[in-house]
């Protein structure tokens, strides 16, 4: 092997599942006590793993949190990377609506949290970090698919994004919409957007 060739091992799946489920204890217990309402002892014994365990795998909360606001973080942008194509600025629209909406109610209790809790990583070194990049990433993954409507430079694809994302977010309200009702809202706010990029 020359020195270029460095291998990095692979986890094994069964440290990998039990990440998860400690992710997965760590998440529910965030989300119904908070994160300073939660103790590392709660986490270990709603996971069924022992307290030495997790900070063999996390070095802390902090570190629990932020491993699952990345996961999350990588977890979108893999969405919008496979969203359907469109053939037409409306549908286009509708596609991207309908992921920002879908995606913040796939993941409703990770969204309220972070919404609850971010002012504790706001000083977060890490935690901006990944921020920033996924918030680069999503832009160019949306600004590639909105090139062919915006050749005459009219979208200003960053406020597009803002907009979207914050009726995605109004969405959490009122997330028992019946599926006629939904349609019809995202239908009226593509609509919206359509006539304001006129």
């Amino acid at each position: 092997m020359n020195q270029l060739d460095i291998r990095v091992p692979k986890k094994s799946q069964k440290r990998i599942n039990t990440e998860q489920s400690i992710l997965d204890a760590a998440l529910t217990l965030f989300a119904k006590n908070g994160f300073d309402r939660t103790s590392t002892k709660q986490i270990a014994e709603l996971s069924g793993f022992s307290e030495g365990l997790i900070f063999k795998y996390f070095i802390d909360k902090n570190q629990l949190y932020l491993t699952i606001f990345s996961k999350w973080m990588d977890r979108t942008l893999a969405a919008f990377r496979e969203l359907a194509n469109s053939n037409s600025l409306k549908q286009e629209l509708q596609i991207l609506v309908r992921a920002f909406i879908d995606n913040y109610e796939e993941h409703l209790d990770l969204v309220i949290f972070h919404l609850d809790q971010i002012h504790h990583f706001s000083d977060s070194v890490e935690f901006n970090k990944i921020q920033q990049n996924f918030l680069k990433q999503r832009f160019e993954i949306l600004n590639a698919r909105l090139k062919p409507y915006n050749l005459r430079g009219n979208i200003d694809v960053e406020l597009l994004i803002n907009v979207i994302r914050g009726y995605s977010s109004i969405n959490l309200l009122f997330r028992n919409w019946k599926k006629d009702e939904y349609d019809l809202r995202v239908e009226q706010f593509v609509e919206m957007l359509l006539n304001g990029l006129q």
